[in-house]
């Protein structure tokens, strides 16, 4: 699993839990961890607080979801040395 895998596959499912993440790439909760950290570090992967209302109940309490950020575009400054 690569971390544009996991960008794409949250830009695609718009949010999945870490045990949804380690059964759908088949890896290693651990290395799940590790992307999402590289991700995190960058400001593009946000946690959700647990309130799941999906049916399938495997989260349990206390489970944290991940959504992806996509980076802001738009009114940024434009920095000027004129004087």
């Amino acid at each position: 699993m690569t971390p544009s895998a996991l960008r794409a596959y949250l830009r695609q499912s718009g949010e999945a839990s870490l045990p949804e993440l380690a059964a759908h790439f088949g890896a290693d909760a651990g290395l799940i961890r590790d992307v999402i950290a590289y991700w995190q570090k960058k400001g593009r992967i946000l946690e959700s607080a647990p309130g799941c209302d999906k049916a399938c109940a495997q989260c349990g309490e206390g489970a944290v979801f991940y959504r992806w950020r996509e980076q802001e575009t738009g009114n940024r400054r434009q920095r000027t040395d004129a004087p």
